[in-house]
């Protein structure tokens, strides 16, 4: 939707921005060997096909920055050439929508460092909903505790740091979005300060170029409904795609943090039997985030060839679980 609005880019998912800052932090400098190593670590990320830039386009534009730069500068640069399937007037804003960022603190810190004048919608989705988006994806084991537990520590990271940047940040109810699109998107655009436009209510006027752009079978699999009609069906489906099971232990885990943005649990009480079956997904939980950690904090190279490797580990991840 922001990215049907003329004057915003937001190009598709690339983790490129933590990524790259890992390796180029420490530069002071920009010079021409800088430049060049930027322009060519860019296309070890994972998806930055997805932005279908003109290569030499863009590197004549990165080498032309002054050497002085910041890093905030050639991100800009990259953006900046992102092929959009909309047309575009002035761009007043980019934007960058990783889900995930709100995975933990650490990456949403590293991005105010980068970005201190940025600001973060933070677009939050009943937590029993958000499992049975992820059950049938082959990226994610679908366990009800696991996926619980993960909305949890999203959601108060991003809380945490909201609270020390509360002018920066605002929540955006996925459900309030589908039900009353227009209303929330001015509310939206009024944060960001832009002059809100009909034209991101036509975002679905692009579907058929939207196709063309992303390889068939990925499309398929992740993608299949981000171009169609706003769909109310997905609001409270749980409650006919869940287990009692699944219910009760999502409850558990998360009912507390959701009853504050105002997802009501169904079991405030959860049995003994519930605690027990959940715990060993919140410990697993927890190793997962730890591994994050330690993978966030490996030499680029490092890190950079575990990601690349990401469908591969997660498809046999998958097959294990299930």
């Amino acid at each position: 939707m922001f990215d049907a609005h003329p004057n915003v880019c937001i190009p598709f998912e690339c983790p490129m921005i933590i990524n790259l800052h890992l390796k180029f932090k420490t530069v002071k400098k920009w010079t021409k060997e800088k430049k060049l190593s930027f322009y060519n670590s860019l296309f070890t990320q994972w998806k930055f096909d997805s932005f279908r830039v003109n290569n030499d386009k863009l590197k004549t534009e990165l080498l032309q920055l002054p050497e002085d730069c910041e890093f905030e500068d050639l991100i800009r640069k990259v953006y900046s050439n992102f092929n959009s399937v909309y047309e575009k007037e002035e761009i007043l804003l980019f934007g960058d929508k990783n889900p995930e960022y709100s995975l933990n603190s650490f990456y949403i810190n590293r991005l105010i460092k980068i970005f201190p004048n940025a600001k973060f919608i933070h677009l939050i989705r009943d937590y029993r909903d958000n499992f049975v988006s992820y059950k049938n994806v082959d990226f994610e084991a679908p366990v009800a505790p696991l996926i619980a537990y993960r909305w949890k520590n999203s959601v108060l990271s991003v809380e945490k740091i909201a609270k020390i940047y509360p002018q920066q940040f605002i929540i955006q109810r996925f459900e309030d979005l589908i039900a009353e699109p227009e209303t929330n998107l001015q509310k939206l655009c009024a944060f960001l300060n832009l002059e809100f436009s009909t034209k991101m209510l036509d975002y679905k006027n692009k579907k058929q170029e939207f196709i063309e752009t992303f390889p068939k079978e990925i499309l398929e699999k992740y993608h299949s409904s981000t171009m169609g009609e706003l769909d109310k069906s997905k609001i409270n489906a749980w409650q006919n795609k869940m287990t009692e099971s699944e219910i009760k232990k999502s409850d558990y885990i998360s009912g507390k943090t959701g009853e504050k943005f105002g997802y009501i649990r169904k079991y405030n009480k959860a049995s003994i039997s519930v605690i027990l079956k959940s715990l060993p997904w919140i410990i697993y939980g927890k190793l997962w985030m730890l591994l994050k950690w330690v993978i966030d904090h490996l030499p680029f190279k490092w890190r950079t060839a575990i990601i690349a490797r990401g469908p591969v580990l997660a498809w046999v991840y998958n097959k294990i679980f299930r």
